[in-house]
């Protein structure tokens, strides 16, 4: 019994280990298949109620594609074999780009800075969610026509084909918990607000080029 014991055992290591083995073996050029081993990333494109959003989603694809081997990213168009562009978009208006929920009653949150007495109740979020959508194209020595098009409303409608090697459109949603500071002595509480809720809006679009890059990693995957 003890000998069945020790072999059920050692089977179920190596299935494990090789499971794991499996895991967390590093891929290569998912692109080879195409023809592509040098790809060119430009500065993501956006189109998007955020500002200064398209270097971080940049470089966090650029990171990533890098850490394939046999597939080069280059900084000249002119060496690639292709071309990954990516759209940055949103809900044209910011009220629909950001949604904030759990709101809570304003003298309950912060009694010293809001006097009921002297200004009416207001409601404050407790939670901000952002949400984007980035969409990648990848495609073989694009004309600068070709690239033209793909950033007006037709490119989500060209299908993938010979030269376009893929056309998806992925969406983003990212939270994060509002700061209210009540007002102290020599504290300025909106000052405080403002800044500190500024700072977490920054990280959250921060964390939304994080999420895009697994993402990405997660549609090499399963379509390559």
């Amino acid at each position: 019994m003890r000998t069945i014991r020790v072999i059920q055992f050692s089977l179920l290591f190596l299935l494990v280990a090789s499971c794991s083995s499996y895991t967390f073996t590093k891929r290569d050029n998912p692109f080879s298949q195409y023809g592509i081993n040098v790809v060119y990333v430009p500065t993501f494109y956006n189109k998007s109620v955020f500002s200064n959003v398209s270097a971080n989603f940049t470089r966090e694809i650029k990171w990533l594609l890098s850490e394939y081997p046999g597939l080069e990213v280059t900084e000249s168009p002119d060496k690639a074999d292709a071309v990954l562009i990516g759209i940055i978009d949103s809900k044209k208006k910011m009220t629909q780009a950001i949604q904030n929920e759990g709101y809570r009653v304003s003298s309950e949150v912060a009694p010293n800075s809001v006097n009921p007495a002297n200004r009416n109740q207001f409601y404050v979020p407790a939670i901000t969610s952002i949400n984007l959508s980035v969409r990648f194209i990848l495609i073989k020595h694009p004309t600068e026509s070709e690239l033209a098009l793909l950033q007006t409303s037709l490119g989500d409608k060209i299908e993938s084909s010979s030269k376009v090697v893929f056309n998806q459109e992925l969406f983003l949603t990212e939270q994060f918990n509002r700061e209210i500071y009540d007002k102290t002595a020599g504290n300025d509480a909106g000052n405080v607000n403002a800044t500190q809720n500024r700072g977490a809006l920054q990280r959250t679009l921060k964390n939304l080029a994080v999420s895009a890059k697994q993402n990405f990693k997660d549609l090499i995957i399963y379509a390559f």
